[in-house]
């Protein structure tokens, strides 16, 4: 039995808990360099305490596929002494290349200073890449915090991009050739994998596929993809930055910009606390570092924010939740003063948590908590809905509201609702739960095994799609391949 460290009571590294400082005179690479170098050694000559040397005591490991066929976390030395002694071998990890250049320290709170650093490996039946984060110790030696693994390519199979795309003059055949696809004719154009929606998701797993050599037929209801943004939306307004939805193989627009004038009379009806950040400020502070212009190309920042597992990116993000409100202030002072419900999300960390657990219970406020405020959009939240009347709401304090049309914003039930429809209650009485997170702080079953062999979920926002895209995409590979059959080093229930 391994003792564990609780994933959910973990704390920052921060210099005063270290008893550390960091010198004056610092050389960010050759640290990095020096610490790799022996984490290199002890991974290819299998000694397991050697690493651990390397590691603090409540350090995280964060594996996306690359060592377990699964989304993992592991919390402490114990667990990633557990995790290393049960797949360092079966893995094949080796040729850890340190990338010299990249590695930098980063302080983004006074107190709190990390040299992060990105590497390269191979496993036996891929390639990989790795973010390392490590910190200064009371003597002076560095040892990692938190370190993260991704599969990137299956060995023989790379994504047909660059300078591995189409190199053929075309001619005018494409129209041949692309109808001949849509009709799947022949043999190379039958489909090896069925798509169900063509909006942001299907779409976007349909492009990893697709460039990974996998054919795969989307089934669409409405006569257009992304139909439902059509129906739903006069023009697609984003809440986030430009520069953190951009879709695989299709960034937006460098002219793209970003973000209830109808004259409606409207009253929202507040069931509970609401976690509420400006995307003038909140956008700048959470992802401003990494998602601007000028910044890192879209799939290194996602390795970086990725590298965050959630249970440690809730620390960080409590003391963003501090500074976003202090720059929100008159805003929120003005939701308190007619009685908006402030939240502050599960332990005070903002959105963050929120939005993994339950997509619900924020606001990214692009204009609408202005309107409360002065009294343009009516608000209530004294007492919960009794039931419908004939002309509106009765609330359980005998009050009524008179409505002429009631619009449910109340969240997403079970994500797993939505297949059992499609598939029906044999299929859907064996499917794990897809969304919220486990134990170790990972989605409990998008993007990977849900309890029905070849049977995935690809779900999220643009961000999420975007990454995990291509992670599902090597899964379904690798089965089509034959170097993965499918057994997965997963939590224990």
């Amino acid at each position: 039995m391994v003792a564990t460290l609780d994933i959910k009571q973990a704390t920052l590294p921060t210099l005063d808990r270290l008893q550390a400082k960091v010198p004056d005179a610092l050389d960010a690479p050759e640290i990095a360099t020096s610490w790799f170098k022996a984490f290199a050694e002890g991974i290819e000559t299998a000694n397991i305490p050697g690493v651990l040397d390397l590691f603090l005591e409540d350090a995280f490991w964060r594996d996306i596929l690359a060592l377990t066929w699964d989304f993992r976390t592991f919390y402490g030395v114990p667990n990633v002494h557990k995790f290393l002694n049960d797949r360092l071998k079966a893995t094949g990890l080796s040729n850890l290349k340190l990338d010299v250049a990249s590695a930098a320290l980063q302080t983004p709170y006074p107190d709190l200073a990390w040299i992060q650093a990105f590497f390269t490996f191979d496993t036996r039946v891929g390639h990989g890449s790795g973010v390392v984060r490590i910190v200064p110790t009371a003597n002076g030696a560095w040892k990692a915090h938190a370190i993260s693994t991704y599969l990137e390519d299956l060995h023989g199979h790379p994504e047909s991009t660059g300078p591995l795309r189409e190199q053929e003059p075309n001619h005018g055949k494409w129209p041949d050739k692309r109808q001949r696809e849509i009709n799947c004719e022949g043999q190379e154009n039958q489909p090896k994998a069925v798509i169900i929606g063509g909006g942001q998701s299907g779409l976007e797993i349909a492009a990893r596929l697709k460039y990974l050599g996998v054919k795969a037929l989307v089934v669409e209801k409405l006569p257009r993809v992304g139909n439902l943004w059509r129906v739903r939306y006069e023009a697609l307004c984003l809440h986030d930055t430009v520069w953190y939805d951009h879709m695989p193989y299709l960034p937006f627009p460098p002219t793209w910009p970003d973000l209830c004038d109808h004259g409606v009379d409207v009253t929202m009806f507040q069931r509970s606390p609401t976690y509420v950040m400006s995307t003038k400020y909140g956008g700048k502070i959470i992802f401003g570092s990494l998602y601007h212009e000028g910044g890192a190309p879209p799939d290194v920042a996602d390795r970086i924010d990725a590298s965050f597992p959630n249970y440690l990116r809730k620390l960080v993000h409590q003391r963003f939740v501090k500074d976003i409100a202090e720059l929100d202030k008159d805003t929120l002072e003005g939701l308190e003063r007619v009685g908006f419900k402030l939240g502050w999300g599960i332990d005070r960390s903002g959105f963050s948590l929120l939005a993994w657990d339950k997509a619900g219970g924020y606001y990214f406020d692009v204009g609408a908590s202005q309107l409360i405020i002065d009294g343009k959009i009516k608000l209530k939240n004294d007492s919960l809905i009794s039931r419908f009347t004939k002309t509106g709401l009765e609330f359980e304090n005998g009050s009524t509201l008179d409505a002429d049309v009631v619009v449910f914003a109340t969240g997403y039930g079970d994500a797993r609702e939505p297949l059992r429809a499609v598939l029906g209650d044999e299929v859907g009485d064996r499917l794990n739960r897809i969304w919220g997170l486990n134990s170790e702080g990972e989605i409990y079953g998008a993007w990977r095994d849900m309890g029905v062999p070849r049977l995935y979920v690809m779900m999220g926002n643009l961000a999420l799609c975007r990454f995990h895209s291509k992670h599902l995409a090597l899964q379904i590979k690798a089965i089509e391949e034959d170097v993965f059959d499918g057994q997965r080093y997963s939590v224990e229930a």
